[in-house]
């Protein structure tokens, strides 16, 4: 393996540990405030949230994308970087001050204004965060921020959780984000050598601006793909059902954002450093594409299929019927995983419009679809909606991936078909099971025990006929090593 394939994976090894400790956290601070705190108050702070990340999205500068791109040295755009991201966490606190009452009246519930005028400080004090650290993306240092991953969400997860316990209040939801930003904010002053101060270079801000114009483009559209039906479920159904649904959506797809989210982190900086060797760019989306496979096959069609017994358990029975909802949303990443080394190719490749583009599809199909199916089946029509538009979309992200490569459609999807059958075999163990255990800890945990082991025992079936997902892990530790 290559000295930037050895970085790549020890980087990527590094950003999957930030992402284990990071989703723990969460899923562990969320399942504890399950228990303190209903369904409804995790809508309210839904409204709040969505508030804030319609802003983030619509005003995306891509500023930290188009540093990590740029070839060369960076240190001279980074005033210039700080002092737009300033500049811009300060117009979206005005805006969701002002537009607090606006958010309200499409909810529907007065109790949204107050919350989103609270969560107005977070995109203030993210602003002040040193842009520098883009440099631990460049250099694959993904060590350092899994430190800023760990401290940001203990943050977080500490104050939501000591509040909620003093108050029952849905404030402790905004607390905890808030007070994870700040430490987010003072860390990247502490972890990288450069400090900067605010400055401002009308070339380098053209130049920042104009790479990031599409993935603006693409951002909104992606904010529309990805929570828009939770603005929708909001307004239709109201906050109760807000909170079932974005409950299910954390833990119904937690494996794919996560894992695609170690992809898309440690592989656009892998693909940037080897966009101009071909043979370099289509062995590394390869194995890009077996990584995930193998990890998010298992983990999603696991997660709907234990998916009865996971939510009285460990949520507790107010949630029950988040459970079918649930299921469709884990389910619908196994079409999310055919494309999934699609974005950090694309952008490595200088062309993130073809990410807007595809997404127009998925909006589309999701725009469609997502009305009448909530009309017609709640929750559930939502989750239909969304599976429906990725479904969609993967296709279009597997053709234009293997164009770019110069490759056949069919071998650049092929790493997958280990996975997908290993999952099948892991499926057709576990299912049967589902309805015989006790709803309770100790069935939980044998149903996960189960799938585990018929997951590994058909993957090393599979390795005997020469699939090659072990040796693939064989040659992480070897990189790791070396």
């Amino acid at each position: 393996m290559s000295e930037l394939g050895g970085d790549a994976v020890r980087g990527g090894l590094w950003a999957t540990a930030e992402k284990v400790v990071s989703r723990g956290l969460r899923l562990g601070r969320y399942a504890v405030l399950a228990r303190l705190l209903t369904p409804e108050q995790f809508g309210l702070f839904g409204f709040a949230v969505l508030a804030l990340t319609v802003s983030n999205r619509f005003s995306e500068l891509g500023i930290d994308t188009a540093l990590i791109a740029r070839e060369g040295d960076i240190e001279g755009a980074i005033p210039t970087a700080l002092t737009l991201q300033i500049a811009r966490g300060l117009v979206l606190g005005a805006a969701l001050f002002l537009a607090a009452p606006l958010v309200a009246a499409f909810f529907g519930d007065p109790r949204a204004v107050g919350l989103v005028r609270l969560v107005a400080l977070v995109p203030v004090v993210d602003g002040l965060h040193n842009p520098t650290l883009v440099t631990l993306d460049r250099s694959l240092d993904f060590r350092t921020r899994a430190l800023i991953t760990a401290l940001t969400d203990t943050a977080n997860t500490a104050v939501a959780i000591g509040l909620a316990l003093a108050t029952g209040s849905v404030v402790a939801l905004i607390a905890g984000m808030l007070a994870g930003t700040v430490v987010r904010a003072v860390v990247s002053y502490l972890v990288v050598s450069l400090r900067p101060l605010p400055g401002f270079d009308r070339g380098e801000a053209r130049r920042l601006i104009d790479y990031g114009k599409w993935l603006t483009g693409t951002s909104i559209l992606a904010w529309l793909t990805r929570e828009g039906d939770d603005a929708l479920v909001g307004a239709v159904l109201g906050s109760a059902s807000l909170g079932l649904y974005r409950a299910a959506y954390q833990f119904g797809r937690s494996p794919q954002t996560e894992i695609t989210g170690v992809i898309n982190t440690v592989a656009f900086p892998a693909f940037s450093n080897v966009q101009s060797d071909a043979r370099a760019l289509q062995e590394g989306y390869r194995r890009t594409l077996q990584l995930v496979g193998a990890l998010a096959f298992p983990a999603s069609v696991g997660a709907a299929l234990v998916a009865p017994v996971f939510v009285p358990v460990v949520l507790g029975s107010q949630w029950v019927e988040m459970v079918p909802v649930m299921q469709v949303l884990s389910l619908t990443t196994v079409f999310h995983t055919v494309g999934a080394g699609a974005a950090p190719l694309f952008q490595a490749v200088d062309r993130p419009d073809l990410l807007t583009k595809i997404k127009v599809v998925v909006l589309v199909a999701l725009g469609a679809l997502i009305l009448p199916l909530i009309e017609a089946f709640g929750l559930v029509g939502a989750g239909i909606a969304v599976m429906a538009s990725v479904a969609a979309a993967a296709p279009i992200k597997a053709v234009v991936a293997a164009w770019i490569l110069e490759g056949g459609l069919v071998e650049q999807v092929a790493p997958l078909a280990p996975s997908a059958v290993a999952t099948l075999g892991m499926a057709a163990v576990v299912a049967p099971l589902v309805p015989l255990v006790p709803v309770s800890a100790f069935g939980l945990a044998g149903l996960i025990a189960a799938g585990v082991v018929a997951y590994v025992a058909a993957t090393a079936l599979l390795d005997l006929v020469g699939a090659g997902t072990f040796d693939l892990a064989r040659e992480m530790v070897t990189a790791v090593r070396g």
